[in-house]
């Protein structure tokens, strides 16, 4: 490729020497695509995952083999758990027999979701949906207390919720609440997912991916036919017998020094991370957070959403950035600063996509330090990720996450074996070859 573009010269250079390969055979694996079908993938629709079907296919094509002690995956950005679920399934056909899943999650929401999960999986309990029977059935006669309430102002506009249908949800909350003391721990997961399920669908808002959006033609549900219907799904898919597999989700931030430091011979390390796009995925799942009671002041909203990486400009970071101590912080500087003067310096933006840039790297280069700690040598990294474009028209900037991360990933030891394009979404006009979503694989060196 030659280009005449200052931007894109320079990505070509740290192109160079990493095979590119773009087969288009994953360009429905980075995606949820049929997620919505399948057992347990279906209870909750999180649009960020891939689909059920990539850990198969990243086993398949890194030709992974299956020791004796068991296959151990590792997923830093566990989110509603897609990973985990995917390698019990692949452990339920018998393609494993032993089979170990560890993740992080830092959104106690999620945490709940993926942990609900696995439990489930691992210790399916008899009874969930007489339980969840009589959750509806207390709810329906739930007294609430005068303070009881949901202090985000969303649930308070009429408009975006019938002021009846938030009534429930905080019935049903209460009565999951009481109930669960003397539920067993999958349960109770199990019935906060329900829960979780239930709110944006009693409301007139709509995850589109980037934001909750107001949709005036949008038929609000009532949340307890929706905890049900969940509870009915859940019935449906528990397996008979338990799934031989060992699954712990901690909830946690990855970057943190204390995050499963004594975590190691990972085979795989499978995981999408936030891209530089600028979404705050606190904000976009914000409801479930407070309609559960996990957040219940905008501090502590505001302190969840700085657990995020810093992927996003919608909050002010500062600019403190710890890879300029590491031995290779010179090297990382020569790699930023042509994307950083690539930066318009003329819209009120300049200082944010500066933060976001420098912000994600160094966050990400923790992240992938962590990995390479926690894999055994010759096991893969599998690195989902999309590039992302800034600005308007005549003043873009283009991040390329996956050449960043590849470099990266190259710094702390890991050979680079190739960034697999998956796709090159068409939503933003540009002459980059640069803006598409990819898989960066590398292995740790052996020696």
């Amino acid at each position: 490729m030659t280009t005449t573009d200052p931007l894109d010269s320079h990505y070509l250079q740290l192109e160079d020497g990493i095979n590119v390969s773009e087969t288009g055979d994953y360009a429905t694996l980075v995606t949820p695509n049929g997620n919505s079908s399948q057992p347990v993938h279906r209870w909750f629709h999180f649009k960020e995952a891939f689909s059920h079907r990539l850990l198969s296919r990243v086993i398949k094509d890194e030709e992974l083999a299956v020791r004796g002690d068991g296959f151990q995956v590792f997923d830093p950005f566990a989110g509603s758990a897609t990973t985990a679920v995917s390698l019990a399934q692949i452990a339920q056909e018998g393609t494993i027999t032993s089979a170990r899943f560890f993740g992080t999650e830092c959104n106690p929401f999620l945490h709940i979701l993926g942990s609900g999960k696995v439990a489930a999986l691992s210790k399916p309990p008899s009874n969930f949906e007489e339980f969840a029977k009589t959750v509806a059935s207390a709810a329906a006669h739930e007294r609430l207390s005068p303070s009881a309430g949901i202090a985000l102002s969303t649930f308070h506009k009429e408009s975006y919720f019938p002021q009846a249908n938030v009534e429930r949800l905080l019935k049903l909350r209460s009565a999951c609440d009481r109930l669960s003391e003397a539920a067993d721990e999958t349960t109770q997961l199990l019935a906060a997912t329900c829960l979780a399920t239930s709110v944006e669908p009693a409301s007139r808002l709509r995850r589109d991916g980037r934001t909750l959006r107001f949709s005036p033609s949008k038929v609000p549900l009532d949340p307890t036919a929706v905890f049900m219907g969940t509870a009915q799904r859940i019935k449906e898919d528990l397996p008979k017998e338990p799934v031989r597999i060992h699954a712990n989700i901690s909830l946690a931030d990855i970057r943190d020094n204390s995050s499963d430091n004594q975590l190691t011979d990972i085979d795989l390390a499978l995981f999408s991370p936030p891209y530089p796009n600028n979404i705050d995925y606190t904000e976009v799942y914000k409801l479930e957070l407070w309609a559960l009671g996990l957040v219940d002041s905008n501090d502590a909203f505001t302190s969840q959403r700085r657990r995020t990486l810093r992927s996003h400009g919608s909050l002010k970071w500062d600019d403190e950035y710890a890879y300029k101590l590491q031995p290779f912080g010179v090297e990382i500087d020569k790699t930023l600063d042509p994307i950083l003067k690539a930066i318009p310096r003329s819209d009120r933006y300049t200082q944010y996509r500066r933060q976001l840039v420098m912000g994600y790297v160094d966050d990400m280069l923790r992240v992938v330090s962590k990995v390479h700690g926690a894999l055994r040598p010759g096991g893969v990294m599998a690195c989902v990720v999309g590039n992302s474009l800034h600005g308007n028209p005549g003043e873009q900037v283009l991040i390329a996450a996956d050449l960043l991360i590849a470099h990266m990933a190259m710094l702390v030891g890991m050979d680079v074996t190739r960034i697999e394009v998956a796709r090159r979404p068409k939503r933003r006009i540009t002459q980059s070859d640069y803006l598409r979503e990819s898989i960066v694989f590398a292995r740790k060196r052996i020696s």
